[in-house]
This record gives C-alpha cells, structure tokens and sequence, in this order.
C-alpha cells in the first residue's frame, strides 16, 4: 500500500507536489494551533470566536516565510540534516512573527503564550511529516 502511494505521488510534476507539500503544511499549520489552544486551554474544544483568527493568521505568516527560506527545493526522499536545519531555522522566523503578531493584536480569548507553544509543536509535526515522507518515499519501509 505505501510503495503504490508512494510510487504515484513520485510521478507527480514538481509543481505539483510542492502545491502538495504547501497544502500539507497549512494543514499542519491550523492542526498544531489547535493543539496548542486545546493543550493551553485544557480542554479538546474547536476554536471559537477570536480563536479563529488566529488558526488563519498561523498559515499566512508561515507559508511565506517557507517560501522565501527556501523550504520547498529540497527533495523531502534525500532530505538530511540540511533540511532540518533549514526548516528549524524557517520556524524559528515564523514563530517570532506569529508570537509578535499575537501580541500586538491582543485578541480576547487567545492566549499570548500560544505564540510560543504553537511554533514548538509545529516544528514536531513538520519535522515528523518530513520524516515520514523521507521514510515511505525512498523506499526504507
């Protein structure tokens, strides 16, 4: 089963899988502010009220600054320690953009320290998309 999905997904254009790609992160993007608000928070609740802004503001501010840094280029089945660093890297700017823009908005209902816990796991689960995707993709399972 993942040698077929992965054997399809290596046909794809590379346009095409870095739209991929960019459409997995935004996804993770949103997941990991909801984590972070459910972990914040103390309870497994959808975001509601300002909280939303919030899980949008997450891939707007992300996806740019993955772009520009350079995330996107590297081929996720030989991606090493290069990768990581970059992508470490990538993150570390996002998360002070999106801790700052969190501060200056200071919206009711969303938590100030979210700009730092969000960032935390959105690196665990980037990081561990991308090791998964180097795992099934070159064939090591």
């Amino acid at each position: 089963m993942i040698n077929k999905i992965g054997s399809h997904l290596l046909t794809w254009p590379r346009p095409v899988k870095r739209v991929f790609a960019l459409s997995v992160d935004a996804i993770l993007c949103c997941l990991s502010v909801w984590l972070a608000l459910c972990l914040r928070l103390d309870t497994w609740a959808l975001p509601m009220g300002n909280q939303w802004i919030a899980v949008g503001l997450s891939p707007l501010l992300a996806l740019p600054v993955f772009v520009v840094l350079g995330f996107y280029r590297a081929i996720f089945r030989y991606a090493g320690m290069a990768a990581l660093m970059a992508m470490s890297k990538a993150i570390v700017i996002y998360g002070a953009a999106y801790a700052a823009a969190l501060v200056v908005i200071a919206m009711p209902g969303v938590p100030r320290s979210l700009g730092i816990l969000q960032p935390l796991l959105l690196l665990l689960i980037v990081g561990a998309s991308r090791v998964i995707a180097r795992y099934c993709l070159s064939g090591a399972y």
